[in-house]
């Protein structure tokens, strides 16, 4: 194995190593992109810079933010006691059943 410097190799980088088979001994891992990169390449992709590095993780973020808007509505109804309600009467079990049914089928489930 050798090293290739700065004008070595087009696929590789001074420092990187230039030979051998992925894993083997004194083979570095792909390096990841440094911030720069990611920054030069967000705009030419149309992307933000946070969906090229995946963070803040979108998922966990919509979560956190979906948390913060049923707050306020959970603490409105702890407020609030309507008590019952004559005029509503409860579907026997079966019923509610065959409509569970319904909804999954729909939703496949």
């Amino acid at each position: 194995m050798h090293r290739e410097g700065a004008r070595g190799d087009p696929g590789t980088r001074a420092g990187q190593w230039a030979s051998g088979p992925a894993g083997a001994r004194g083979v570095r891992a792909p390096l990841p992109a440094s911030p720069s990169v990611t920054g030069a390449l967000a705009p030419a992709l149309s992307a933000p810079v946070t969906e090229l590095t995946g963070q803040p993780y979108p998922d966990q973020l919509r979560a956190d933010q979906l948390d913060g808007l049923i707050q306020p509505v959970r603490e409105a109804l702890n407020i609030y006691d309507l008590g019952p309600d004559p005029d509503v009467v409860p579907r026997p079990v079966e019923e509610l059943v065959a409509h569970a049914d319904k909804l999954c089928a729909m939703v496949g489930v």
